[in-house]
């Protein structure tokens, strides 16, 4: 049930880009300068490239799509914003990474993929279309790979995400962001594992990751213009890596006192206390693993869990409710009110 078409999406995206590259060679230094057949030309070129480009794009498969995106489109997006941001433009970067961090640890994560919470019909839309700016892929998309990854922790052949058995640099840049490269990792055959998503025509609309691509760079023009395009790619990268960190670092690094039961002893998470800054509470990924149902991974008190903080302050604004919450072991989750 594809609703949006890419293709047709890259052709709106296409008018409207050369719409803007028409409005910014009218007021342009050089156009005195040019010759009278050089500006047209000149933007005819740029103009059959803003078409070419999704149509060839958007001919590749989903992995390549994903190669491209990571591995070429990021990047340069990156270069240009960090060789044309100013001091007053780094707020607006780390304003823009925690939008999209938080989308995947607060909606995509502990929401869509463990149920930590309940919420009403039209805010788990908000909270889907939240979770799309992280540009990882749909509500369910997502939550379909992290359900088979917590039933299949570090199991060679079932866990798509694991660096294990044997850690290479191979297999740990594949846990990181490497799986998304290969075309299996988009079949739909894991929406099996999502059906309570799937019964919910609306979270079809955010399924393809086009969708919140478009609606995170359209927004990111709008309020900052085309530097507002790069400052995105930008916190694109930051944020895509640091919830990769979690495939990756996590199962790789770290303590792991805490006992985990039979079902899950393949499962080599730790807790990594020197990545907080980066995941603001995903990195105590062994607690995780422990309890996913909870809403918070803090089970001590010197684990600090910021992306809770913001669940709380839904629940307190009336947004969400019936928050579960791990007590540590030994001890039964409750529902807060």
């Amino acid at each position: 049930m594809n609703i949006f078409k890419p293709r047709a999406l890259s052709l709106s995206l296409s008018l409207s880009l050369q719409l803007q590259l028409f409005r910014f060679f009218r007021p342009s230094p050089l156009r005195g300068a040019l010759s009278p057949m050089t500006t047209p030309l000149l933007t005819l070129s740029l103009v059959a490239c803003a078409i070419a480009a999704p149509c060839w794009f958007f001919r590749l498969s989903h992995g390549r799509r994903a190669r491209v995106f990571h591995l070429v489109v990021l990047p340069l997006l990156s270069i240009g914003a960090l060789a044309t941001m100013t001091l007053e433009q780094l707020p607006y970067l780390i304003v823009m990474h925690l939008v999209q961090f938080s989308g995947m640890a607060v909606c995509l994560h502990r929401f869509f993929s463990h149920r930590a919470f309940k919420s009403s019909r039209w805010f788990t839309f908000v909270l889907g279309v939240w979770g799309s700016l992280a540009i990882q892929g749909g509500p369910m998309f997502w939550a379909a790979h992290h359900r088979e990854h917590h039933r299949a922790c570090d199991r060679p052949g079932e866990d798509l995400h694991t660096p294990h058995p044997e850690l290479t640099l191979k297999s740990f840049w594949r846990s990181h962001l490497g799986w998304f490269h290969e075309d299996g990792a988009w079949s739909r055959e894991r929406y099996r594992l999502v059906p309570d998503l799937a019964r919910r025509p609306e979270l079809w609309l955010l399924d393809p990751a086009v969708v919140g691509a478009t609606l995170w760079f359209g927004l990111a023009y709008l309020a900052l213009g085309w530097q507002g395009v790069l400052l995105a790619g930008l916190s694109t990268m930051t944020s895509n890596h640091a919830s990769a960190l979690v495939n990756s670092v996590c199962h790789v690094a770290g303590e792991r006192r805490l006992k985990m039961p039979r079902a899950l002893s393949s499962c080599m998470a730790g807790n990594v206390w020197w990545t907080l800054p980066l995941q603001l509470g995903e990195n105590w990924h062994r607690n995780h693993h422990r309890y996913g149902y909870s809403a918070t991974t803090k089970l001590e008190p010197h684990q600090l869990d910021p992306m809770f903080w913001l669940i709380r302050a839904m629940e307190a604004l009336g947004l969400i409710w019936d928050v579960r919450i791990a007590r540590g072991p030994g001890r039964s989750s409750t529902r807060a009110s």
